[in-house]
């Protein structure tokens, strides 16, 4: 922003519009590796007075901008990013459970399962027993009694729907392709 008596910012924009207007007029010929001694060449580092010495830097930004990068990539580039995008996306395919069944488990893990399940269970309960009488006050002083009604109706239709999703799967009508 200008400031009376510090127009310092202006005549930085014009100097910088200066350069623009004189590399978009006169293009330089390309050359040099990009290295600084080639945007800023030992003759027109030391010039007469600074705002030269300003507008010779801005005129080899800009020059710098309106060419590309000196950069040279591999002659198989292309292959070797196909190649890495290839494999990137094999592995993703073959990590995903859509794709691949689980292996079967065996009747030990089944039933340990089962017991872990039960388990779970009884210790809710308890839980409930134990803490849920305090728990619930807590939730009806918060929410209120209607509240408390409408918190119970969300959770019933929660779990509604996530049962039967689960059974919808367990049926085989996801959609998923099945080897079979």
């Amino acid at each position: 922003m200008n400031t009376p008596g510090n127009d310092r910012d202006a005549r930085e924009w014009a100097a910088q519009e200066r350069a623009r207007r004189a590399a978009a007029t006169n293009p330089p010929a390309p050359r040099g590796s990009g290295f600084s001694r080639d945007f800023f060449p030992a003759g027109e580092r030391s010039l007469a007075s600074p705002q030269e010495a300003g507008d010779a830097a801005y005129r080899h930004v800009a020059d710098a901008l309106r060419r590309p990068p000196p950069v040279e990539l591999p002659p198989d580039f292309a292959a070797r990013v196909a190649r890495i995008a290839e494999l990137q996306t094999a592995t993703a395919v073959t990590k995903s459970s859509r794709l691949k069944p689980l292996p079967r488990s065996s009747a030990f893990e089944r039933r340990l399962t089962g017991a872990l399940v039960a388990v779970f269970a009884l210790g809710t309960a308890a839980a409930a027993l134990v803490y849920g009488a305090r728990v619930m006050a807590q939730l009806e002083a918060l929410a209120g009694v209607q509240g408390l009604q409408w918190l119970a109706l969300l959770a019933g239709c929660l779990g509604l729907s996530w049962s039967l999703g689960w059974l919808r799967r367990q049926a085989g009508h996801d959609g998923i392709a099945r080897p079979g």
